[in-house]
């Protein structure tokens, strides 16, 4: 399991896809940091 999610993770900073997210301001810094510690471009 934890090897198949470390798999998922590594495909999503390879391929740095740009993620369209609505929020409000309140949340909007901390989910543009989640991406990007993610490896995808908020």
């Amino acid at each position: 399991m934890k090897e198949q999610l470390w798999s998922h993770v590594l495909a999503v900073r390879e391929q740095s896809p740009l993620v369209h997210s609505t929020t409000n301001y309140l949340v909007m810094n901390n989910r543009a940091n989640a991406l990007l510690a993610a490896g995808a471009l908020p």
